[in-house]
């Protein structure tokens, strides 16, 4: 499997090359990152249906996210729930968000 970033003291001892003589692009760990704006609060509380999907159309979209970037392995993948395992923690994110 492919590492994605975040290894810097591997891969300097790997290659015998002193961290401090990379460049390292993973943004995870960098301390000159993208610059992000602020994030409101108030978007990490939205639910599916503030964004025009039902729960259960939420729950297939992230289902089928690790599809889109197949090179890529996420939470989604190690936690390798099915939908209606998807459909509940949808659920009950919803239900927390929403009081």
């Amino acid at each position: 499997m492919l590492e994605h970033g975040g290894e810097l003291i591997a891969a300097a001892r790997r290659y015998g090359i002193s961290p401090d003589d990379w460049l390292d692009l993973s943004t995870g760990i960098n301390p000159l990152g993208w610059p992000v704006p602020p994030i409101p609060p108030e978007l990490w509380a939205r639910l599916p249906q503030e964004v025009g999907l039902s729960s259960e159309q939420f729950a297939r979209a992230v289902e089928h996210a690790p599809a889109t970037r197949p090179e890529r392995y996420t939470i989604l993948e190690r936690l390798d729930m099915s939908r209606a395992e998807i459909s509940k923690a949808v659920e009950e994110y919803a239900r927390a968000v929403a009081g």
